[in-house]
């Protein structure tokens, strides 16, 4: 192994990249032995050496990468370094992962840092911000929900802390769209409709009765009709057209 000494960089004009020489450490403590590196943001770039200084200077004027400045953002998203650690302290070993609301979206690492970029670039998540105008909350793998439900792995989306419909996607942008189309989450929580109010999952009403992954309207303490609905969407709508949930019954003088 080369003896560590202090980085020597050389950079290219109209570049974000460096060439690092022979021997010399970036930010992960890697080097090239007898050979030049091209580092941005302080790593070495997709972990490749070059045997002549010439290629290492080519590279940095013709790696996509090398037009971005360092730190990496693209919309709400930014580039993880190899070995970055994140909130939840996942990391790509020797690879790039791409960072949304500071935790690597899942199955994005990437062995070129030009891939990551790239990717960023088209992940609806990095360009709307995960619905910002909306009262629904994506819901990150591994989190639970307030009635202790989570995604294994994959993403849901969450309106009053609970996980929508019961309902993980693998893919972020899948979880993005379906929070996008449901209705619900245009509605400010609590969620009511005149009389009525929202039972979710879990939740018990004065009697003890409560819906298994699914929802029930609240009428003064009671799950009304002890009638359970699947989706958000079902029991939403279902308030909406239940007069006992629109008017207030006032019984007339004798």
């Amino acid at each position: 192994m080369a003896t560590e000494r202090t980085p020597n960089f050389s950079q290219s004009s109209g570049s974000f990249c460096q060439v690092i020489n022979p021997g010399a450490t970036d930010a992960a403590g890697r080097f090239c032995n007898n050979s030049y590196g091209v580092v941005h943001g302080g790593y070495i770039v997709d972990d490749t050496c070059y045997y002549n200084l010439s290629d290492a200077m080519n590279a940095t004027q013709t790696l996509y990468a090398c037009l971005f400045a360092p730190p990496v953002y693209v919309g709400a998203c930014h580039l993880e370094y190899p070995s970055q650690k994140d909130l939840n302290g996942n990391f790509c070993l020797k690879s790039y992962g791409i960072d949304f609301q500071g935790r690597i979206i899942a199955d994005s690492c990437y062995q070129t840092m030009d891939q990551a970029i790239r990717s960023m670039q088209v992940i609806n998540v990095c360009q709307t911000g995960g619905g910002s105008n909306s009262f629904c909350e994506l819901s990150y793998p591994g989190i639970p929900d307030s009635d202790n439900r989570f995604c294994n792995g994959s993403y849901g989306f969450k309106y009053q802390n609970y996980i929508v419909n019961n309902a993980c996607y693998y893919n972020i942008n899948d979880a993005t769209n379906a929070m996008a189309n449901e209705p619900t989450c245009n509605i400010c929580p609590p969620l009511s409709f005149g009389r009525c109010g929202l039972y979710n999952p879990g939740i018990r009403d004065q009697a003890g009765r409560y819906c298994d992954n699914t929802y029930g309207i609240n009428l003064n303490g009671y799950n009304l009709n002890n009638t359970c609905y699947a989706t958000l969407s079902d029991v939403t709508q279902a308030m909406r057209n239940n007069p006992l949930c629109q008017f207030l019954f006032i019984a007339k003088p004798k």
